[in-house]
């Protein structure tokens, strides 16, 4: 599910093994955490985590799809990487107790009735 998360970035080429322009395994994306059975549960993205130039911060941006979160995620960090969407909440990851999308260009109300309650 995380490559529909991305699906809508433009500079998707730090998930992307450079051979074989294909999404690299999920274990190998930076920022990401796999609990024992492979499962995402932790997401941490920023211009220095994902290794991206400053010349290369200028093509990042587009949308990201958060909806495809995957339902395993416990913290979401994505920010400052000129990204924009919308944050439909009731559809966040339910196990989700750590949420920063700071530094982006969301846009739409954020329903905090839609938040996981735990």
């Amino acid at each position: 599910l995380l490559e529909f998360v991305v699906a809508q970035i433009h500079y998707k080429e730090v998930f992307f093994d450079q051979e074989t322009d294909k999404f690299r395994p999920l274990s190998d994306w930076n920022g990401v955490i796999l609990d024992d059975d492979g499962n995402v549960t932790s997401i941490t993205w920023h211009i220095r985590i994902l290794r991206i130039s400053v010349a290369n911060y200028q093509m990042f941006g587009g949308s990201i799809e958060l909806q495809w979160l995957p339902s395993s995620v416990k913290k979401c960090t994505i920010v400052m990487l000129n990204l924009s969407g919308t944050v439909e909440t009731s559809s966040l990851p339910r196990c989700l107790v750590h949420f920063n999308i700071g530094g982006n260009h969301m846009s739409g109300t954020f329903a905090i009735a839609g938040l996981p309650q735990d």
